[in-house]
């Protein structure tokens, strides 16, 4: 729980957040594979199994934390932040919110949800012709290093319109 929402409600929000950004971005194709709904989705399966989506608090069980409270310091005044030397302990933000988010309101596969965003990450996507453009005005910028080419310039070239 975090704000009181679980972590669906969290990701129902920044998959709405991610939409509305793809919207205003000038990436119509990001909108129109519903791509960022299920990026987001896997940004938060991702750093969740990470451990990076971790909460941890104070132990107020630790004999360290009793002795500060006994020595009169309030309760309200302790955090991991003024005291970083007291011990934690952690637990995840949302745990099984990937499997709870589909077992509530999935009805397709992993592979076919994330299958147009794998086939835009891997292949490539439609760019603009001001986009490509700019990025062909670029392409002697990126190809000082060769790995900055292999990943820009795909085939040597900048990507067409």
């Amino acid at each position: 729980m975090l704000f009181g929402l679980d972590g669906v409600e969290i990701g129902l929000i920044i998959v709405f957040l991610c939409l509305f950004g793809g919207i205003l971005s000038g990436f119509p194709v990001a909108f129109a594979i519903g791509g960022a709904a299920v990026i987001s989705f896997g940004i938060i399966a991702v750093l969740d199994s990470a451990g990076i989506l971790v909460h941890q608090a104070v132990d107020t069980g630790s004999d360290a934390y009793r002795a500060l409270t006994g020595s009169g310091v309030s309760p309200n005044d302790i955090s991991k932040f003024r005291f970083p030397e007291l011990p934690l302990y952690s637990e995840p933000l949302f745990p099984g919110g990937w499997e709870l988010a589909l077992d509530r309101f999935g009805s397709r596969g992993l592979d076919t949800l994330l299958a147009r965003a794998i086939h835009y990450a891997r292949d490539g996507f439609p760019v603009s012709e001001q986009i490509a453009r700019q990025w062909a005005g670029s392409a002697g910028k990126l190809s000082v290093h060769s790995d900055s080419k292999r990943v820009w310039l795909p085939g040597g070239k900048a990507p067409a319109a």
